[in-house]
């Protein structure tokens, strides 16, 4: 009886995070084209705008916070194991 309900969410759940990881590729691809147009302009014309500076670390935080669940479900996520390598010595 519970997998009537649980197959459907799975799906659900394998989507969203399909949806998710395209998000973070595209969000990836801008920050990089926003900072080599930063970049190109600065060498171009001599003086760059301020918001292909102020893009990537604004798009940062969109790129982290979704990705969380999908990459701790996954095991991708980065993992400190400071306390436990201290607490073994």
């Amino acid at each position: 009886m519970i997998n009537f309900f649980l197959k459907p969410l799975e799906k659900f759940n394998k989507i969203v995070s399909q949806c998710v990881f395209a998000l973070a590729t595209t969000l990836i691809g801008l920050i990089v084209l926003a900072l080599t147009m930063s970049a190109v302009t600065r060498y171009v014309s001599g003086n760059g705008y301020d918001w292909f500076i102020e893009l990537p670390p604004a798009m940062v935080t969109w790129l982290v916070f979704p990705l969380l669940g999908p990459l701790f479900k996954s095991g991708q996520h980065i993992s400190v194991d400071f306390v436990t390598v201290f607490l073994n010595k």
